[in-house]
């Protein structure tokens, strides 16, 4: 997301002086000044920072920022994911990003206040990464499936970056095979800007069982992900969507797309009656996203093993309303070695 409204104000000229930048600062309530070149090129930053160090070796307001400005500095195109963005302001410990275009100049800028949203949510996700993860063994030998890599980050290191660029702050993880790979890496969720919990699943439970073990904080509905997915589903969309249809599960649904490598021949008594050349079909799946109401909770059996289709099913017998919110952004599901390779790929790790 982007923010504008204060991007003329922490604009300064590379002829600046440090009492400009110290202006800007003041004006636009940021800590940071882009600055630019006569062909409004972005050329460096300045934060308060900066301006310290400055001062304290002995420079002075009338000082150029050209002098001390930082030339190494970080900023993303217009395509840059929320996801990476929020990695960057992470890793490197900054609030704001600029957005440059084709030729070096701002287009925009992202916040950390604008990637959150305006205010934090109050809805808790559930990311189910209990699983062993047969099908990928020998991946999974040593290694819980989610914290399998991609582009060198953990799957579920993805999925807690994506809901947490939503707004999401209250997360719970059910754990099981290899638990403490997991609870080592993500700890209390902190460094993440969000509170981690866990529930231990003492024997397999399914993808809806251990939801049953869970202590609801309050009555908005519930955000479950699977913990081997890539997605950029938007949250927020998912959950009006949800809330505005006054559903009591909302599943995420995804069109799988084949396309059968040969001509399909139609026979009727021997005689061939049509021939169509490699056809394509379509079906929507489950997509492991869904949003469901605390009231479902009820539904699910104690310390049980329990699948989502199970809970699903169980709420349409009792005339539930059960709804499908089309998922058009991108999905991968990484159980298998074949769409693991396919996102690896297309991560360029």
């Amino acid at each position: 997301m982007r923010e504008e409204k204060n991007l003329k104000k922490m604009i300064i000229t590379n002829n600046s002086t440090i009492k400009d930048a110290l202006i800007s600062l003041e004006k636009s309530g940021q800590k940071i000044c882009f600055i630019i070149s006569t062909s409004d090129k972005m050329v460096g930053t300045l934060s308060d920072g900066d301006i310290r160090k400055g001062l304290l070796k002995g420079f002075n307001l009338k000082t150029k920022v050209i002098d001390l400005m930082n030339k190494d500095f970080v900023w993303v195109t217009k395509s840059e994911s929320r996801m990476n963005v929020l990695d960057l302001m992470k890793s490197r410990k900054i609030n704001v990003i600029p957005i440059l275009d084709k030729d070096k100049k701002i287009a925009g800028i992202h916040t950390l206040y604008g990637i959150l949203g305006s205010d934090i949510k109050s809805n808790v996700a559930v990311i189910m990464a209990g699983g062993k993860g047969e099908r990928l063994r020998p991946l999974t030998d040593s290694l819980p499936k989610p914290m399998i890599t991609v582009a060198g980050k953990p799957i579920l290191e993805r999925i807690i970056h994506h809901l947490v660029g939503y707004g999401i702050t209250e997360i719970v993880i059910t754990v099981n095979y290899l638990k403490e790979k997991i609870i080592d890496y993500f700890g209390n969720g902190n460094k993440y800007g969000c509170t981690i919990e866990y529930i231990n699943e003492e024997k397999p439970l399914g993808t809806a069982g251990s939801l049953s073990l869970l202590k609801l904080k309050n009555k908005e509905p519930l955000i479950v992900l699977n913990g081997d997915i890539i997605t950029q589903v938007d949250i927020s969309d998912m959950l009006k969507f949800h809330n505005f249809n006054n559903f009591h599960i909302t599943a995420g649904v995804y069109d799988y797309i084949h396309q059968i490598p040969f001509g399909v021949v139609n026979v009727n008594n021997q005689l061939i009656e049509t021939i169509e050349e490699k056809p394509v079909a379509s079906w929507q799946v489950a997509s492991g996203i869904y949003v469901i109401s605390s009231k479902i909770i009820s539904l699910i059996p104690k310390k049980q093993f329990f699948t989502m289709p199970d809970l699903i099913n169980k709420a349409l017998k009792q005339k539930k309303r059960v709804g499908a919110y089309r998922i058009e952004e991108e999905w991968m599901d990484i159980g298998r070695k074949s769409e693991l390779n396919r996102a690896r790929g297309t991560f360029l790790e």
